[in-house]
């Protein structure tokens, strides 16, 4: 089979908007240079793998660049249950306004939102999901043809889908630590109204994070694991 630039940049163009909002890889950290690089070497691989015809070069390469766009942004919504769960268990613990530089998305977030983003991150490395969003992008292929538009009706239903889907899965694994919250309140009103003297405040707020930290221990490995099935099962196309 001859080579052909212009199969060869098209593909490129689908798989580089693609990566600019991939998590991790999107990210302002991440030098434009990796960025080109991964997606080279991505189209180097797909090019071999894909049978495809290129009919109006300047037309096609603009759809697929956005067709790209439309993948990536699927991805990143998958990982916003990310910071809906870390916002609650942060809200439960106490730690709302403890702040580091994320790397994912290049800004401040919150403590345990570097924690779950990096353990995601690992755990799709482990679990070999890398190689799934690879298939995503070659499988893509069958769902939007060469130079198609995407449809905003579909592309808003697929998108609504994957935000309702986040925020289920966020509400599933924080259940356990809205409910210790809820219990740890509704005791220390309890108490407030009982002994109207006594500081109930002063000892709740360190009980009230050595037990949401207790219950983030335990509950570690099943969160990951929660969220890696989540990105695995989604339907991204």
């Amino acid at each position: 089979m001859s080579f052909s630039i212009d199969v060869f940049i098209v593909i490129f163009a689908r798989i580089f908007g693609m990566i600019l909002l991939l998590p991790a890889l999107g990210g302002r950290s991440v030098p434009g240079v990796v960025k080109v690089s991964i997606a080279f070497f991505v189209s180097v691989i797909s090019y071999s793998l894909l049978q495809i015809k290129v009919v109006n070069f300047p037309v096609t390469l603009v759809c697929e660049f956005f067709i790209g766009i439309f993948l990536g942004t699927i991805f990143m919504v998958c990982f916003e249950s990310i910071s809906v769960i870390s916002s609650i268990i942060s809200s439960c613990a106490g730690l709302s306004n403890a702040y580091l530089f994320s790397y994912g998305l290049s800004e401040q977030m919150n403590v345990l939102y570097n924690c779950l983003f990096l353990g995601s991150i690992l755990g799709i490395f482990d679990s070999n999901l890398h190689f799934s969003f690879l298939k995503v992008f070659l499988d893509s292929y069958n769902s939007l043809a060469v130079g198609a538009v995407v449809n905003l009706g579909q592309y808003s239903e697929v998108l609504l889908k994957c935000l309702s889907n986040s925020f289920i899965v966020a509400f599933k694994i924080s259940s356990s630590f809205l409910v210790a919250n809820i219990l740890m309140m509704s005791f220390s009103g309890i108490v407030a109204r009982l002994i109207p003297t006594f500081h109930v405040f002063l000892i709740l707020t360190p009980a009230q994070t050595c037990v949401m930290f207790l219950i983030l221990s335990v509950s570690f490995r099943n969160i990951f694991s929660q969220i890696v099935s989540f990105i695995r099962d989604i339907n991204f196309v």
